[in-house]
């Protein structure tokens, strides 16, 4: 028995194993049926909007989530994923169910108001 073993063995907490966090994560419900890209786009997206939601910002602002999700994966370009820009992306989120938007009068840019 190795000491992770032993660790594991001895504690009087359940323990949950990373992996099986990170597989539940994979699997999201409002992602059924899509291609595989777009469920990798929009789950990044709703992660971005996650992080962002538990740091008590006010407003979610388009740019915000697109930094955010370049945070969390640097390589990110919505080109990728077929937009030609993020704030199509952010539509096509919101047609599909993920997001709700609002767009700011005065700058035109959306505001991601819930998820």
């Amino acid at each position: 028995m190795n000491s992770s073993q032993l660790s594991i063995s001895s504690l009087d907490v359940e323990f949950i194993f990373y992996e099986d966090v990170w597989r539940d994560e994979q699997k999201g419900p409002a992602l059924d049926g899509l291609s595989q890209k777009s469920a990798e786009v929009f789950r990044l997206l709703m992660d971005a909007i996650k992080a962002l939601m538990r740091e008590n910002k006010d407003v979610l602002w388009g740019s915000m989530v697109k930094q955010t999700m370049q945070r969390k994966r640097p390589s990110f370009n919505e080109g990728y994923y077929g937009y030609s820009s993020f704030s199509d992306l952010l539509k096509d989120a919101e047609a599909q169910g993920i997001v709700e938007l609002k767009r700011d009068r005065r700058s035109g840019s959306y505001i991601v108001t819930a998820l």
